[in-house]
């Protein structure tokens, strides 16, 4: 039966489509749960068909523009499926936009909607004012209209069921813009081929079905959160939210509602694993924790396992720009012996459907165990940027996507991530990855968080400084962090210097910490 259902939704490639199915073979089954509002599948299939009969009676047409800016909630859920169901493409925002960010997205998109949760309100309301939206503003959370935005609720009431739009294939199904707290955000072309492409090679591995209970800790608009988001629906499984990520109420909810699936950053990780050691908490609910963004320090890993003893880790690795998932390491290449042990500093094995080779600055393929540019090419990665044809064109060629990323593959064909080009540090004509001490870092007992950056230097171009966060009520000297870098790392790869801090590290809304951030605030002492 599993198998007829993979084989019909490939053939297809269509979102939709698995809601369609989770509303009939678990109608009565809890779709979602949030604040103690329970939906069964077949009352969550009838909302979504009368939220998109009224988002196409408000103006939105196949391949028009959603905006959704919110926290992680049930009616995120539903904005999403009722734009596809409508014909339209989905675009998730960033929470951490500025006010002149997101009226940039808002007129790049030219959006027909606007949804958006009470908490960014105001946010959406003067970003709207600063560009040329003539759309309909939408609050999630209200039940009174006010004269600029209309009430979710009374929107969704107005509206009558419509027919699935049916949009599949290369049919654009989201923008995903990246970045957006720093830089030029580019928004990157998601069809429905791309996204259930992903599920199907992710959902296999974290054995998705109707018993799962997924919860949705991390950013629901982040790349990370597809394969919960579409899986889930597909196997007629259960969704759970959480507004935003929170140590306290991501452990409650875990054991509470004996939640089986979720997915984190490593950062978000080690929050947990230090706040339930300390606490003395255990989870043995969880069955699999996906994770993604980076490699799992090891200390993180084995902390991990003694707070989730019945879960499964699961690392992917991969971009927006591939949907996102590129590689991924198992459970067991996570704790392997002898000379295997060295996969647990890896990304895993690329997923079934995707190449992967590894490119010199010449554009010519490497050997294994060389380092170089990872490109990837198959059924997940994007067409392109929107409204970006020249960005598109350098960062896929020849049917490649070129990540950005440095890293070698080894024999076993397992992915080494050494780190981003734009992190590499150039230190007296030494390259040096920071990842790479970041991960070294982090096997000190006091360490919480830490990054790396590279720091003008005169005399050497760049040196290593290292920001520390130390756990709470730890004394943690440069000597200290000196003394052990000696036991791991060349002389010329230790940092030069250290800043030890007891405040946590600035952190995206996606939970990876914010070098960019960081660097800023260094800048006028260099």
């Amino acid at each position: 039966m599993v198998q007829e259902i993979l084989d019909e939704l490939n053939m297809s490639h269509q979102i939709t489509r698995g809601l369609r199915h989770a509303s009939i073979v678990n109608s009565n089954g809890l779709a979602t749960f949030y604040r103690g509002q329970v939906k069964s599948w077949g009352n969550f299939y009838t909302r979504v068909t009368k939220l998109a009969g009224a988002m196409q009676a408000s103006g939105l047409d196949v391949g028009g523009r959603v905006l959704l800016l919110a926290s992680n909630s049930d009616k995120f859920l539903e904005v999403l499926y009722a734009t596809l169901w409508a014909g339209g493409v989905i675009v998730p925002i960033n929470t951490r936009l500025s006010r002149f960010e997101l009226s940039g997205w808002i007129d790049d998109s030219s959006a027909k909607l606007l949804f958006v949760s009470e908490d960014f309100e105001k946010l959406a309301v003067d970003a709207s004012m600063d560009s040329n939206f003539k759309g309909v503003l939408v609050g999630l959370d209200r039940t009174l209209e006010s004269s600029s935005i209309k009430a979710y609720e009374e929107i969704l009431k107005s509206g009558l069921p419509v027919n699935d739009a049916c949009r599949s294939g290369s049919d654009l199904a989201a923008i995903c813009y990246t970045g957006g707290t720093t830089g030029k955000s580019k928004g990157v072309m998601l069809s429905h081929e791309n996204l259930v492409c992903n599920c199907l090679n992710v959902s296999s591995s974290l054995h998705l079905d109707s018993s799962a209970k997924y919860l949705h800790a991390s950013p629901m608009f982040h790349a990370l959160a597809v394969a919960g988001v579409y899986g889930t629906t597909m196997y007629a499984g259960s969704h759970y939210f959480i507004d935003k990520f929170d140590v306290d109420k991501f452990s409650k909810a875990i054991e509470e509602y004996s939640i089986t699936h979720t997915a984190l950053v490593p950062t978000m990780i080690n929050m947990t694993a230090s706040f339930a050691i300390e606490k003395g908490l255990s989870m043995p609910s969880l069955k699999f924790l996906f994770y993604g963004g980076s490699s799992m320090p090891e200390r993180a890993a084995y902390d991990a396992v003694k707070v989730f003893p019945n879960a499964q880790l699961l690392q992917g690795y991969g971009l927006t720009e591939s949907s996102p998932t590129i590689t991924l390491l198992t459970h067991v290449d996570h704790f392997q012996k002898g000379d295997k042990s060295k996969r647990l500093r890896s990304s895993g094995q690329p997923v079934p459907g995707i190449d992967i080779l590894i490119q010199d600055n010449d554009g010519d393929e490497l050997p294994r165990g060389k380092c170089g540019e990872i490109c990837a090419r198959g059924p997940t990665i994007t067409s392109g940027y929107w409204n970006l044809p020249h960005v598109t064109d350098s960062t896929i060629k020849n049917g490649w996507l070129h990540t950005g990323d440095v890293g070698y593959i080894d024999d076993d064909g397992f992915v080494f991530i050494v780190d981003r080009l734009k992190d590499m540090i150039i230190s007296g004509g030494e390259n040096i990855y920071s990842s790479e001490i970041e991960n070294i870092l982090y096997l000190h007992p006091a360490v919480y968080q830490c990054a790396v950056i590279g720091l003008p230097n005169e005399k050497w171009g760049q040196v290593v400084h290292a920001i520390i966060s130390v756990k709470d009520n730890i004394n943690l000297t440069t000597d200290d962090l000196v003394k052990h870098c000696l036991e791991y790392l060349p002389s010329f790869k230790i940092p030069k210097t250290f800043d030890i801090r007891t405040e946590t590290l600035p952190m995206s809304g996606a939970g990876k910490i914010l070098k960019s951030e960081l660097i800023s605030a260094l800048s006028p002492k260099v």
